[in-house]
């Protein structure tokens, strides 16, 4: 497990340091489901993507 060394802190904020950014790479967020907002077109347009199940599906906000 890679140690997160506290660099300096703040009043509203903290700046961490994780390592080499070669060695970040083990670290994986995958993304399974995300929405699209495009508020421009009346009426605003949703997207959503499931990427597990191969899926996008567009519905009017």
């Amino acid at each position: 497990m890679k140690q997160i060394e506290t660099i300096k802190t703040g009043k509203n904020y903290s700046a961490v340091s994780v390592g080499k950014m070669d060695e970040i790479i083990e670290h994986v967020l995958p993304i399974a489901e995300m929405d699209y907002y495009d508020l421009q077109p009346t009426p605003p347009v949703l997207l959503h993507f499931d990427l597990m199940a191969d899926e996008v599906t567009s519905n009017h906000i």
